[in-house]
């Protein structure tokens, strides 16, 4: 049965299904235009490559003031409805005129390549920064990859593109391909004994694992908790306030025990105190 489902949509082209997708956001329209008259694609459907019934609606929200308790619940109302009328409803970003640019310097390159609203936003990537990508695609990613990898290819062949690989994929060379891409990315300096807890945020607390980290890692431990922080600005919405506060502590207790630069140090705390 999963397979004939396989072959079916695989029979899909991509451009057909992104504008299913699009038909159906347009119907929802309306009700977006609740929130901010300033919305936009991401992802998979601002690059077309959706999967019709696998990949996600993730959509952008541009508002020109601060989030208010009222606009805060009428996001929360129209998103839960969204999630019931789309099916397919990912992650819902939401961007503020009034502190974006704050937040905007913590942003990973390659992620704000993947929407639309930052094509103009001209910023090479670091080594750690691509590695950073890397890793929190695929880690978010891992299960599908091993479930239905010929799904995939679409959304890695253009993942490839931005990180800056030409690699021709199918279902068959995507997860040798995968592990070629992260030799290339992380080289001999590698994350080995410590990598869950690198790429884990909740495991962060755990102080006393990261006092043997090599230079390497202390870099993209610096990439991953400024990727925290931009997360954390686009979705404080709709996380519970005194979770977000508990977990804001910790990233300051980690920078200040764990991150060299005093700098960059001072930079994320103070972002950080902001959310």
């Amino acid at each position: 049965m999963f397979n004939f489902f396989k072959k079916s949509v695989l029979m899909i082209s991509p451009e057909l299904g992104s504008m299913l997708y699009r038909l159906l956001f347009f119907l929802n329209l309306p009700l977006l235009k609740l929130i901010s008259k300033k919305i936009w694609f991401r992802n998979s459907l601002y690059f077309k490559r959706v999967v019709l019934g696998l990949s996600d609606f993730d959509l952008a929200v541009f508002l020109e003031k601060k989030v208010d308790a009222q606009k805060q619940k009428d996001i929360l109302f129209i998103n839960k409805i969204l999630k019931r009328t789309l099916g397919r409803m990912g992650e819902m970003v939401i961007y503020s005129q009034v502190d974006l640019e704050t937040f905007l310097p913590f942003a990973n390159p390659l992620e704000l390549k993947r929407d639309p609203y930052f094509s103009s936003h001209d910023c090479k990537a670091t080594k750690a920064q691509r590695w950073c990508f890397f890793i929190k695609m695929y880690n978010s990613d891992r299960d599908k990859i091993d479930r239905y990898p010929a799904l995939r290819v679409r959304k890695w062949s253009y993942l490839f593109e931005i990180l800056g690989f030409d690699v021709e994929l199918n279902a068959k060379n995507l997860k040798l391909k995968l592990n070629e891409i992260a030799d290339t990315l992380s080289g001999s300096e590698n994350v080995i004994s410590i990598d869950d807890l690198l790429f884990s945020p909740t495991l962060w607390t755990e102080f006393q694992k990261l006092n043997t980290l090599n230079s390497w890692e202390r870099e993209v431990l610096t990439e991953l908790v400024k990727w925290e922080i931009w997360g954390l600005y686009t979705q404080r919405v709709f996380l519970n306030r005194e979770n977000l506060e508990k977990h804001k502590e910790n990233l300051k207790s980690l920078c200040e025990l764990h991150l060299k630069d005093g700098c960059e140090v001072s930079r994320m705390s103070e972002a950080i105190s902001l959310l």
